[in-house]
């Protein structure tokens, strides 16, 4: 029952909102670590996008040493092989969540495909037909 509620809500974040929904969904924690820099790099990893430069400029500078050029400083900044091993083996919601359930995907993402053809190949709107 609070599922549907929140879901119907709000516009699902994959930052915020939706993090907890996907886990949900999986049944897995997606950032397991205790490392700031390999979470932001996780982050990327599993939503597929990048930190936006917006959200680099207004972070602290305490937090300007996990950025390069107002890119996340992976993989030259991590901890070691293992840190970047265990990025390298995680799948992001595109691999996560199978094609039947597209439109949960889009939910998570925040996005609908507005191709005329409304087609499931989740090529965000970039027509396949």
């Amino acid at each position: 029952m609070l599922l549907p509620m929140m879901l119907a809500a709000t516009v699902v974040n994959p930052a915020a909102n939706g993090l907890p929904v996907a886990e949900l969904y999986t049944g897995d924690a997606l950032f397991q670590t205790h490392e700031n820099l390999e979470h932001l790099a996780l982050m990327e990893k599993v939503t597929g996008r990048q930190v936006p430069r917006s959200m680099v400029r207004k972070a602290s500078r305490h937090a300007g040493k996990y950025f390069n050029r107002g890119r996340v400083n992976w993989p030259h900044g991590a901890s070691g092989n293992s840190s970047i091993k265990h990025v390298r083996r995680s799948q992001s919601l595109n691999q996560l969540i199978p094609r039947r359930h597209d439109d949960f995907y889009d939910l998570l993402r925040g996005e609908r495909c507005s191709c005329r053809c409304r087609c499931r190949c989740r090529c965000r709107c970039r027509c396949c037909c």
